[in-house]
């Protein structure tokens, strides 16, 4: 076989190789659905996890969850999907609607939106005394 037939067939492969993989869930940046979307990740953690307060970013990328005994957990994106992190002590920043949250490896920025207070109080409630979630003077 010479010519264009073997391009031809090499590219058909190729989109049906995209195709599959867009099917399957790989494709641009996750965003949640909803609240429930949410709390159905954070209950997906080993031991489970009975989410009570959830509050999703500006982006739809993240969500912050308390239970009822002040546990905390942070759904955030990875690849095309999310993962469920418990964040138990974690200290916060924010500097106008963004909102820097430092956890025990790494800090995740979040875009909080005008909801970026709330997170702040939630963080505060679920952790008295531990986090002392605060504003940052400066750039927004």
């Amino acid at each position: 076989m010479g010519g264009p037939v073997p391009l031809l067939l090499a590219a058909l492969a190729v989109s049906g190789l995209v195709a599959l993989a867009w099917a399957a869930g790989f494709r641009g940046d996750a965003q949640l659905e909803s609240e429930a979307e949410a709390l159905d990740l954070a209950a997906s953690l080993p031991g489970g996890f009975a989410g009570k307060d959830v509050l999703l970013s500006a982006d739809r990328r993240h969500a912050l969850i308390a239970d009822a005994q002040g546990r905390l957990v942070l759904i955030l994106p990875h690849g095309a999907h999310f993962t469920a992190r418990r964040c138990d002590g974690a200290a916060a920043e924010s500097q106008g609607t963004q909102l820097a949250l430092h956890l025990h490896d790494r800090t995740v920025q979040i875009d909080a939106g005008k909801a970026a207070d709330s997170w702040l109080k939630l963080l505060e409630r679920a952790q008295p005394g531990k986090a002392r979630p605060h504003h940052v003077q400066g750039r927004a």
